[in-house]
């Protein structure tokens, strides 16, 4: 704390003392600003970096899905594409899918 002092001398004797306290050099308001002051200065720089990443990874997914469909498109014209499930067909082709399907039945009855 320190005595305020006065630019123009007064001559009146009654004027009492003032005694004030000193303010800070910067409030926590003013940090706050002068941080988010710097750190709006890098966002631009921060939006085109990710820019460019997000662009990135979408060139690598789009060649993984060029590659995939070619490699698709090789084995359809070569005949070569297995059927996604097997056929169920009356002729019993299918016998050993049959006796896992009554196995997983009959656990299924045994633990209810």
């Amino acid at each position: 704390m320190f005595k305020v002092t006065h630019v123009k001398k007064s001559t009146n004797l009654r004027e009492e003392e003032r005694w004030i306290k000193p303010l800070p050099q910067k409030t926590n308001m003013e940090d706050k600003i002068a941080f988010l002051n710097s750190e709006l200065v890098d966002v631009p720089h921060r939006e085109k970096k990710r820019e460019v990443e997000i662009l990135a990874s979408k060139e690598a997914e789009n060649k993984k899905y060029a590659t995939l469909q070619a490699q698709f498109t090789f084995l359809f014209e070569s005949g070569n594409i297995l059927p996604l499930c097997p056929a169920s067909s009356d002729d019993g082709a299918d016998k050993e899918g049959d006796e896992n399907d009554k196995v997983i039945r009959r656990v299924m009855v045994i633990r209810s």
